[in-house]
């Protein structure tokens, strides 16, 4: 009996531990064309939703869920509209969004936290973040929203290396990664806290329809 209690929570462990995200459409039809949209950034941390957002767009780039807008069009074609940050989105609706990117999904993102803590001998990293697809007008067909916490090593600067450098290869191919490519520069993917963004999007991507 004693063993079999054990079992259960072990299993229970990794059931609760496993990704796992919010499938809201269980009759969803997979998009052709997707579009990462400005991120929504609820922090103080301007550049955390800039590396977020491009680190997303390298990440699902590479998975071939979709194909991908370039972040630079996207930003160019919004800027016409007047939008110029992700806060400024409820201001045209998801249907409007889908015409004007030409795209049959939008993918939202709300960074909900960024930040670095103090903790002796070194700092905590924290970065939350919610993610959504949506087939519009207004069809939500995957949600995720995940915390990623980690000690910082401080004896390395900066964000450990850009990860663009191990993808260029099997991206250089495709478009809207040539214009990624073409716009990058270190600043588009340094921050402190790099790697937390990197594993929490790895974990969110796992569980994508």
């Amino acid at each position: 009996m004693k063993k079999m209690c054990v079992l259960f929570l072990l299993a229970m462990f990794f059931i609760t531990c496993g990704p796992s995200a919010k499938f809201l459409a269980p009759d969803y039809s997979r998009p052709r064309k997707v579009a990462i949209l400005p991120t929504v950034n609820h922090t103080n941390d301007v550049e955390c939703g800039i590396v977020m957002r491009n680190l997303f767009f390298v990440k699902l780039h590479k998975k071939k869920y979709a194909e991908l807008l370039s972040n630079t069009v996207v930003d160019s074609i919004l800027n016409e509209e007047g939008i110029t940050d992700g806060g400024q989105l409820n201001m045209i609706t998801r249907e409007e969004l889908a015409e004007i990117l030409t795209v049959d999904g939008l993918l939202y993102i709300d960074l909900l936290k960024c930040t670095c803590t103090p903790l002796v001998p070194g700092e905590v990293g924290t970065v939350k973040a919610n993610f959504k697809l949506y087939v519009p007008p207004s069809k939500l067909i995957w949600e995720d929203e995940r915390e990623e916490v980690q000690e910082l090593d401080n004896s390395s600067s900066g964000s450990g290396g850009n990860p663009l450098a191990d993808l260029v290869g099997s991206l250089i191919a495709e478009t809207a990664a040539k214009l990624m490519i073409q716009a990058a520069s270190g600043w588009l993917f340094d921050h402190e806290l790099h790697q937390e963004m990197d594993k929490l999007i790895k974990k969110s991507l796992k569980t994508l329809p």
